[in-house]
């Protein structure tokens, strides 16, 4: 199976690619609270996945 092949490395390799690119955002409902797609951004390359200013908020639901 094709799958069995994959490794840590080839995950790495891919995750890395995904997160030097400008993410894609999309919402809905009040936006005024939304953060902006920086901070959304710096959130998801943080190597703990936290928050510049350590709010707590939820990227995926």
């Amino acid at each position: 199976m094709k799958l069995k092949k994959i490794t840590k490395d080839d995950i790495v390799t891919v995750a890395r690619r995904l997160l030097s690119s400008q993410p894609a955002v999309a919402a809905r409902g009040d936006l005024r609270k939304m953060p902006s797609l920086e901070y959304i951004q710096a959130g998801l390359i943080d190597s703990e996945g936290k928050m510049p200013s350590g709010r707590k908020l939820s990227l995926f639901r």
